[in-house]
């Protein structure tokens, strides 16, 4: 019974003491990481969020989706620090929230010609060009490489949508 208490008591013990995050905890400063730790609570109703958190929060498809087209100034500054540390220090959470805030507006816009924004709405219009002939007229390197990366996410992450988008705009 004691064994079995102090088995109890150790499990207890590590799981207590282990971080409920999946940031890469071996390239994140403890600082950044008591930062952002509770701000990725917030975003995932885990815990509380500070009035800031949660305005941050109401804008997230407008910040990942727009590059904050719609943002003040405060939250434009605030997203182009976060975003990146977000990202690249919780990746499983920064694709949980796009596919939670932004994927279902791309597919709104495309599938069923819902609201599209102006990012969109260009993605739109080249989008039978980069799936027929896999060139997009009068659009720089920069816009080419980013219509082919949400491609590639669309396909990667959401291949049973992605058939349905080639096939409305293939056809």
């Amino acid at each position: 019974m004691k064994v079995k208490f102090v088995v109890f008591i150790g499990i207890l013990g590590i799981i207590l003491l282990c971080p409920n995050s999946e940031a890469i905890s071996k390239y994140i400063s403890q600082e950044l990481y008591a930062e952002y730790l509770p701000k990725i609570a917030c975003y995932f109703k885990q815990q509380h969020c500070s009035p800031e958190d949660a305005y941050f929060k109401s804008q997230f498809p407008d910040i990942v989706g727009n590059e904050c087209s719609k943002c003040d100034a405060k939250t434009k500054i605030k997203a182009r620090e976060e975003m990146p540390i977000i990202q690249k220090y919780y990746p499983a959470k920064f694709r949980i929230l796009l596919d939670k805030y932004v994927i279902p507006k791309v597919f709104d816009c495309l599938l069923y010609d819902g609201p599209c924004d102006k990012k969109m709405t260009l993605f739109k219009e080249k989008l039978p060009f980069m799936l027929k002939k896999k060139k997009c007229p009068d659009c720089s390197d920069a816009v080419r490489f980013k219509i082919r990366k949400r491609i590639n996410y669309l396909k990667r992450r959401h291949a049973e949508k992605w058939r349905e988008i080639e096939k409305k705009y293939l056809h």
